[in-house]
């Protein structure tokens, strides 16, 4: 339920993917992450507006984060689930959530509002369905976790309507999937919310194989843990997690399955079932129907996640776990003994409340929007020394900044003024002197261009602004990007009053070439 999807890399942002609805309305991002298909990179989320939730749909950008798929589901009553969603069988189709909403339905406790939730799979080529499950045929309207020992429970469900769109309707039970994914033999793995259960489904019938936790679980914790709204369910393979030695010699992939969790341990209509939220491994005996929780990464200070949540296993010898904690915006890098790696609060004091569904630490390069990179320039006064910034939205491989720029006559030449490492999101230049004109361009690590801005001239502020603004920038009530070029410094050229910006560029790509 992120507000916008974003990449990092060294702390620093790298792409900001913050969209504006129809309207004005915010979206909102689920499950931002690389993902691979027919061999090529991509990057893959769910997408609504902060007022609805109707209108989801998941979408696939490529790596100038272009729209090249989007995802709705065909069923006439049916709307997205933006939890998850995953490409099966090599890319030629999609494994998605949606639910319908009922307004009455017999239940054991009478007729009532429910929603059902649904695992649907479609040819991506022709937007056929393949497969589609439907919870109110396989679980019973009885089975609900939430709420049970709670007098108040109706008054708590009237604030999570309000507060998590597609938590409504948590009377029902299975009402909200949070998780969906695949194992190798084409089963399905779902996690239930409103059940406290992870069910594995039949890829071919729908038929439910097994439950672990919740009132009808087919597995016994060893520990005797008990399961409170998990999310991101994976299957493991068995050689990629931290064994017992009691258990190495029993353990086979006809016998056993692992799996990772994200285990809220919290339910705001119940006590919490652990001191503190936590990533889990769990090795199922599927024979003796038990389950061994082998790994086991708490909250660093003890803190429950009321939302949300994920765990990755990174790539390479130490075997890293990676935690994001959901609601709590933060996120952790553990070794598999457990020691806190490293730490990470995202967005500081004040932080939104909403939370990330999910955080990953992948690989991933791209090649930066299209339109290439941004620039700026700032001149406090007339002839006072500029100031110029430049930046590309999604641009990974960017290490460096060269600046051009000059006050020629049309047609006249530029100068190099000084080439800088890229610092953050945006590079700052001091210029040391006045620039009128200027162009900058991205430098990869071998010191290739990857991208040219077009031309900017200087913006210097109008007198009365002037009084309110410093040596390198006004304040963020003038918003640089909505200003045009000063002509309060050039009010007799000619040139400037008639529009000669297109004849300097061309002098600037004529300096280039030669």
């Amino acid at each position: 339920m992120d507000l916008s999807s974003t990449i990092y890399k060294e702390y620093n942002l790298v792409w900001d993917g913050h969209e504006t609805a129809v309207g004005g309305a915010m979206v909102r991002a689920h499950n931002f992450r690389p993902i691979h298909r027919n061999g090529k990179p991509y990057l893959a989320y769910s997408k609504s507006t902060e007022t609805s939730a109707d209108d989801t749909e998941n979408v696939v950008l490529d790596d100038c984060y272009n729209v090249v798929a989007r995802f709705r589901t065909s069923h006439s009553l049916a709307k997205i689930d933006g939890h998850d969603f995953e490409f099966i069988r090599e890319g030629s189709e999609l494994a998605q959530l949606a639910s319908i909403s009922h307004d009455e339905y017999e239940t054991d406790t009478g007729v009532r509002p429910i929603t059902e939730a649904m695992v649907q799979v479609i040819n991506v080529a022709t937007r056929e369905v393949q497969f589609e499950w439907h919870s109110l045929d396989h679980v019973p309207t009885n089975e609900s976790c939430i709420g049970i020992e709670r007098p108040d429970y109706l008054s708590v469900v009237s604030i999570h309507i309000h507060t998590h769109a597609s938590m409504q309707q948590l009377t029902s039970p299975s009402s909200h999937i949070n998780s969906l994914a695949i194992t190798p033999s084409g089963d399905f793995l779902i996690s239930g919310y409103n059940t406290c259960t992870i069910y594995l489904l039949s890829g071919i019938t729908g038929t439910i194989l097994w439950r672990l936790g919740g009132p009808n679980s087919t597995f016994t914790f060893t520990s005797n843990y008990t399961l409170s709204h998990a999310h991101h369910i994976r299957h493991r393979p068995l050689h990629t997690i931290s064994l017992p030695p009691s258990l190495r010699a029993s353990v086979s992939p006809q016998t056993h399955l692992a799996l990772s969790l994200f285990d809220n341990a919290f339910d705001s209509t119940s006590p919490p079932t652990s001191p503190s939220s936590a990533a889990l491994v769990l090795l199922l005996d599927l024979v003796a129907h038990t389950a061994h929780v082998v790994e086991r990464y708490p909250h660093p200070r003890a803190r429950t996640a009321a939302m949300f949540g994920s765990v990755d296993f990174l790539p390479g010898a130490n075997g890293h776990r990676f935690v994001g904690w959901g609601s709590l915006n933060e996120a952790t890098v553990f070794s598999r003994e457990g020691e806190v790696v490293w730490h990470a609060e995202m967005g500081g004091k004040g932080r939104a409340l909403v939370g990330s569904l999910r955080t990953f630490k992948r690989g991933w390069r791209g090649r930066g929007e299209m339109g290439g990179p941004r620039g700026w320039a700032y001149s406090w006064g007339c002839g006072a020394p500029s100031v110029l910034y430049a930046s590309w939205n999604g641009a990974t491989e960017v290490v460096g900044w060269r600046f051009y720029g000059g006050n020629m006559e049309v047609g006249g030449e530029w100068a190099l003024l000084g080439v800088v490492e890229r610092d953050g999101f945006e590079t700052v230049f001091r210029a040391g002197g006045f620039v009128r004109w200027v162009v900058v361009e991205a430098v990869g690590v071998e010191g290739e261009v990857l991208g040219r801005s077009g031309v900017f001239g200087v913006w210097v502020p109008e007198v009365v602004d002037a009084r309110a603004c410093g040596p390198e920038r006004c304040p963020e009530t003038l918003d640089r990007y909505m200003m045009d070029m000063s002509g309060r410094c050039f009010e007799d050229d000619e040139r400037y009053l008639a529009g000669a910006e297109e004849q300097v560029a061309m002098g600037y790509r004529d300096a280039v070439q030669e």
